[in-house]
């Protein structure tokens, strides 16, 4: 995978503006970009305990 595409998004996980930011689709969406952030930054972050607890 090149450095570049690890920085982006697919364009299906894009925020839908035409929409209530709170919408059911733009909430699936959130779901997925955050389980792609928890994923990307498990080589560098190890949170604590007391971070994942809260």
């Amino acid at each position: 995978q090149d450095e570049d595409d690890s920085k982006t998004f697919l364009i299906e996980l894009e925020l839908k503006y035409d929409e209530k930011f709170t919408s059911e689709s733009n909430d699936k969406i959130f779901r997925q970009v955050i389980l792609q952030l928890i994923e990307a930054m498990k080589p560098r972050y190890t949170p604590r305990y007391r971070q994942v607890k809260f």
